[in-house]
């Protein structure tokens, strides 16, 4: 963002709010199959094309999903990105399902989905499928994935347990890796669940690691020999870190979504030709219990895409972002993804819930993101920082005080002068005074003060865009409420009916059936219609 810099005019300030022809002028009412979805300026769909991150904070029950995230997920409007979606209770996968663009064109929809929410397929997924035995890059892979599954705490207690993990970890990974050419995170969990009591099958395992060939393998086999003689608070607490570190595959749904044979690779998000949506469909209350495979999912990506960086430029929405908990993956993403093609578009709850990924999280993620939207601040810490983004202004108001002082001191000297008063002297007086009698102020004050932030009209919302010369005041509106949106987009299962959904026509509102019918031969090879059938909104068939 850029304002017009005149100190001398605007001592405090001179921040503005953008209007409808900067966001013209920025592109901003032009769409693209590319272009990301951000809101409505005087009945006109905003668009954002920029290649860097996308912050989006607005509070809980606001209508992020609705206002928002629909619209780029529904087909219609994203369509030429391939997109990774953190879809906290599977809403966004149910509504968005159909992904038939027309003239035979379709991109693949994954659901990686343990639970088997809405009744959406179950893909497996090796999370960690990047880390053979013949790639070049495994031990920077490795330490990259160890780095965000066992993320340091902040304690200084703790750092000691915590490093030592990671580098037994990685040297069990590495064994694993060459005993099977590839790494499967069950595998993983077994092995760490025989550290603590030993047995044979510890025994043959500490054998391999041994024998591997790898330095690190062998010494750390030696290390946890010795250590398991002495039971040290050191072996235990060590142990406990990694334990924690795999806790969740023991659940056994988890467990077998990450298992073979599997349904879909990460590197075919990198298929040129072939674009997909990956939702990862995770129940709200299990994000945090699940985060570490989340997140190796988030670092395969990552790793997968960086090999390939012309591969097509992918979205990743990170919806509930905060849930995940310390992942520093995400910062990093805001500051090089657009380098190797990866936007990254996180929403939070609150501007506090950026720290818990990193440390200094929400200053590198604020000062890189290109979008920044807010909406239903509730909090008082929120709403301090976006009035404080969006700046301050120099206001100029009358001085009653001098300007009645003024007038009638000029009354009094033109009485005098019409009395007879001599006119030179008088008249640079009354001049003087007729300045005071227009006499103004400059003073600061903030664009929107905290408590006005939080007083925004439930459907406006704040946009800083680095193509805006200031932040723009925007709308939004529900994407069942949209004419272009209607056919594009399956009932909402936390919302009734769910056999049929309210689309916007010329008459107004109107409720039409989903309809089911076996899927067409030329779309029958699409992993999502892997059961043979396929749904539309009535009198929108694909």
């Amino acid at each position: 963002m850029s304002y017009p810099f005149v100190n001398e005019e605007n001592p405090f300030g001179s921040a503005e709010m953008a209007s409808a022809q900067d966001a013209a002028r920025a592109g901003m009412l032009r769409k693209s199959n590319t272009a990301i979805y951000c809101g409505e300026l005087e009945g006109r769909s905003l668009f954002f094309y920029g290649e860097g991150g996308i912050l989006l904070v607005a509070g809980a029950r606001s209508g992020k999903l609705r206002d928002i995230l629909a619209y780029t997920l529904c087909k219609g409007i994203c369509d030429g990105r391939t997109i990774i979606v953190l879809d906290p209770k599977g809403e966004l996968a149910a509504i968005s399902r159909d992904q038939i663009l027309g003239d035979g064109k379709a991109k693949k929809v994954i659901t990686f989905n343990p639970r088997s929410l809405h009744g959406l397929p179950q893909h497996r997924i090796n999370p960690v499928g990047y880390l053979k035995w013949s790639s070049p890059t495994l031990i920077p892979d490795l330490k990259l994935l160890l780095e965000n599954w066992i993320p340091k705490s902040g304690s200084a207690n703790g750092e000691y347990f915590e490093l030592n993990a990671r580098r037994w970890a990685e040297a069990i990974c590495l064994t694993l890796i060459k005993m099977h050419g590839v790494l499967e995170l069950p595998h993983l969990y077994r092995v760490v669940n025989l550290l603590s009591g030993g047995g044979k099958e510890w025994i043959d395992f500490a054998y391999e690691m041994h024998t591997s060939g790898l330095q690190l393998s062998s010494d750390v086999e030696e290390e946890i020999a010795a250590m398991r003689e002495d039971r040290s608070g050191g072996f235990q607490g060590i142990i406990g870190e990694l334990q924690k570190s795999v806790a969740c595959l023991s659940d056994p749904l988890l467990s077998e979504a990450v298992s073979g044979p599997f349904d879909f690779e990460l590197s075919e998000l990198c298929d040129v030709g072939a674009l997909t949506q990956l939702y990862l469909m995770v129940p709200m209350e299990m994000i945090p219990l699940w985060a570490p495979v989340l997140k190796s999912l988030f670092v395969g990506c990552l790793i997968e895409k960086s090999r390939k960086p012309d591969a097509p430029r992918q979205l990743w929405i990170l919806d509930e972002c905060g849930q995940l908990g310390s992942f520093p993956v995400v910062p990093q993403m805001f500051t090089y993804g657009a380098g190797i093609g990866i936007q990254p578009f996180a929403v939070f709850q609150s501007t506090r819930q950026m720290e818990g990924l990193a440390p200094h999280a929400g200053q590198l993620i604020t000062s890189s993101a290109s979008l920044q939207i807010y909406f239903a601040t509730r909090d008082l810490g929120s709403a301090k920082t976006v009035s404080e983004v969006l700046g301050t202004q120099t206001l100029r108001t009358d001085d009653p005080l001098t300007q009645s002082r003024a007038k009638l001191k000029k009354e009094q000297l033109m009485a005098a002068l019409l009395g007879g008063g001599d006119p030179f002297q008088l008249a640079s007086q009354i001049a003087q005074l007729g300045h005071e009698t227009r006499h103004t102020r400059k003073h600061a004050r903030q664009l929107r003060t905290p408590d006005e932030v939080m007083r925004t009209a439930k459907d406006g919302m704040y946009l800083l865009c680095d193509d805006l010369p200031g932040p723009l005041y925007a709308q939004r509106k529900p994407y069942w409420t949209r004419r272009f949106m209607a056919g594009r987009y399956h009932p909402n299962p936390y919302h009734l009916p769910k056999d049929s959904v309210k689309i916007a026509t010329f008459w107004g509102p109107r409720l039409r059936k989903i309809i089911t019918e076996d899927v067409p031969d030329q779309y029958a090879h699409l992993p999502q219609y892997a059961d043979g059938s396929w749904s539309y909104v009535e009198g929108f068939r694909p």
